[in-house]
């Protein structure tokens, strides 16, 4: 890795290059990785590092939160197998001076490790879900490009197991490290007014018994299983109120599955991500 000279004020700062495969869903703009970027980004030591972000897709409907907190973004443009994914990385890599990649998504950790081994730098896969198995394509390129791994980060246990057995890394490069979040966004206790209006904002009765889920709708997070239960719960519990809240190409279907299951508007339904999503969770 070739790090820049110290200057005259201290140690240089660490060029790092976050590469991600895409900032969004069709239909959605709630995406895990891209909240993640907005979390873990603006907390880096701007005195140490200089952190930046590739897209290798085009521009989508996620990246206005993450360019509003001045996050410097750029897109490349790139279909999923495009070969020109990886010049214009290099590109990017040489015109920012790069000295670690750090690569999330299945074409972000294969050109990202392949321009890492081009240039002699350290380069982090970071996995965010357990795909349980990966496509033929993917297993010769996590083969061939294992040596050029230098740690392999997983969201959870079960992530590592998938990094281990499934992306082929050995145990010894793989790190679990939970994601966290802001906590003075989630945990400051809230007021019995503020309760009382995000409840109102949903459009849920003082008394009766909310529960849910913000999300996005997609069949990767088990939508479906909360409708299912909210039909069994309400037979002993008619006033609980279900909401699914979020966006995605499940929206029409899951409605259908509430109202074929006889719950109604009233007992579950789905929400807007136009709703704050810290009003969702005070309610819920």
């Amino acid at each position: 890795m070739s790090v820049h000279p110290p200057g005259p004020a201290g140690p240089a700062r660490l060029n790092v290059l976050q590469v991600c495969d895409h900032l969004g869903w069709e239909g959605s703009r709630m995406h895990g990785v891209k909240r993640l970027f907005a979390w873990m980004i603006p907390c880096f030591d701007p005195a140490r590092y200089d952190v930046s972000l590739v897209s290798l897709r085009k521009k989508d409907l996620s990246e206005e939160t993450l360019e509003s907190l001045g996050i410097d973004i750029t897109y490349l443009h790139k279909s999923k197998f495009d070969p020109a994914t990886l010049p214009a990385l290099l590109k990017i890599i040489d015109r920012k001076k790069i000295d670690i990649l750090h690569l999330h998504g299945y074409g972000a950790t294969t050109f990202g490790r392949l321009a890492g081994a081009m240039r002699r730098l350290p380069a982090i896969l970071h996995e965010h879900a357990n795909l349980t198995n990966t496509p033929w394509f993917q297993k010769i390129a996590d083969a061939v490009l294992e040596p050029y791994t230098d740690i392999a980060l997983a969201v959870s246990s079960s992530t590592a197991e998938f990094v281990i057995k499934a992306r082929q890394l050995p145990p010894e490069k793989v790190k679990t490290v939970y994601l966290g979040v802001p906590l003075d966004e989630f945990s400051r206790r809230r007021t019995s007014e503020e309760i009382a209006a995000a409840r109102h904002e949903l459009g849920a009765a003082p008394d009766d018994f909310v529960c849910g889920t913000v999300t996005r709708l997609h069949d990767s997070k088990g939508n479906s299983y909360l409708v299912d239960a909210a039909a069994l719960v309400l037979k002993e519990r008619p006033r609980a109120r279900f909401y699914l809240v979020g966006e995605g190409p499940l929206l029409a279907g899951l409605q259908q599955q509430a109202a074929g299951l006889g719950l109604g508007d009233r007992s579950c339904s789905t929400a807007s991500p136009g709703t704050s999503r810290p009003s969702c969770q005070r309610s819920i």
